[in-house]
């Protein structure tokens, strides 16, 4: 069983192929690189974001850097299987990953009530600075089914491809199994390539035979503006976030008594105020201002 690395870097390419562009290059990528020890398994992954998605809306604006935070585990996991809790930062073309691991019970007290893991002090530390921050909750199930080849001359050059994409949005437990809706059709396979430094230079010319080139693919961003915007910022979801925050402050001026003609005015502006914060966060968190439709090219392969 191979070592578990806490902390890596690494560039990161993505490309959107078709069955029938995978069927092509895989017998040419096999003369270079053979399954790693893992072959071919599941990965389920939850992700965490605030409470208005500011994490993915950010990273879907391609700042230079933008960070992501998520719990992952290679099948689905039982209380007593090995899980991570993992930051995940994008700097450039540049990847950074820094994780903890424990049992999913473990890392659940750990996210939940701080409770302290055995190892990796440090980026416990910078995990529970991310959570305090951001107070991000679970969002999203996203699953696939991987294939992964490490090179056999340089072992730390991985190609993996990712299959039958998959999500929901409740039980959102990666001890709830690996279900979930399509994200994908079945013809989309995601190959990533992960390198330490430079491309190998015999993966280049089968790239561009098969007229495969960089594509710009998020899986959680896909998710979003596909089947999360909608519902999440939907009017009747951004007025009811805006009668519970009137809500809150009404109850302040019950629960505190106040009778002055400070908060006399307070109530009787509720109305206005809930009018105001709805107008408010129409404009700033609508999507359509953001980002594209479902049908971006953004989401397809140049060919």
């Amino acid at each position: 069983m191979p070592s578990i690395l806490h902390s890596f870097e690494r560039y990161e390419k993505k490309y959107i192929l078709t069955r029938a562009q995978y069927e092509a290059i895989l017998p040419e990528i096999e003369r270079y690189v053979v399954k790693d020890v893992y072959g071919q398994y599941t990965i389920c992954n939850i992700y965490y974001d605030t409470q208005q998605y500011d994490l993915i809306r950010q990273s879907l604006r391609k700042p230079y850097y933008k960070e992501k935070f998520r719990v992952r585990s290679y099948g689905v996991p039982t209380d007593e299987s090995n899980i991570f809790a993992e930051i995940k930062k994008k700097s450039g073309d540049i990847v950074y990953k820094r994780r903890v691991d424990g049992t999913a019970a473990a890392i659940d007290a750990f996210l939940k009530e701080n409770a302290p893991l055995p190892e990796n002090e440090q980026i416990q530390r910078e995990i529970r600075w991310f959570m305090k921050k951001n107070r991000p909750s679970p969002k999203v199930f996203i699953g696939y089914d991987r294939t992964a080849y490490a090179g056999i001359e340089d072992p730390e050059f991985r190609i993996t491809f990712d299959r039958n994409i998959r999500y929901r949005l409740s039980d959102l437990d990666l001890r709830s199994g690996d279900h979930g809706d399509p994200l994908t059709d079945d013809d989309t396979i995601i190959m990533e390539v992960k390198v330490k430094d430079a491309m190998p230079l015999w993966l280049v010319p089968i790239l561009s035979r098969n007229r495969i080139y960089p594509g710009s693919f998020s899986k959680y961003g896909a998710c979003y503006e596909r089947y999360i915007a909608r519902e999440a910022f939907s009017p009747e979801a951004l007025s009811l976030r805006a009668s519970e925050q009137v809500k809150t402050e009404n109850a302040y001026i019950i629960t505190n008594n106040i009778n002055t003609e400070k908060g006399r005015t307070a109530k009787r502006s509720l109305k206005e105020r809930k009018k105001s914060c709805l107008a408010a966060l129409s404009e700033v968190l609508s999507p359509s201002q953001l980002f594209s439709s479902a049908s971006s090219p953004r989401w397809h392969s140049a060919s």
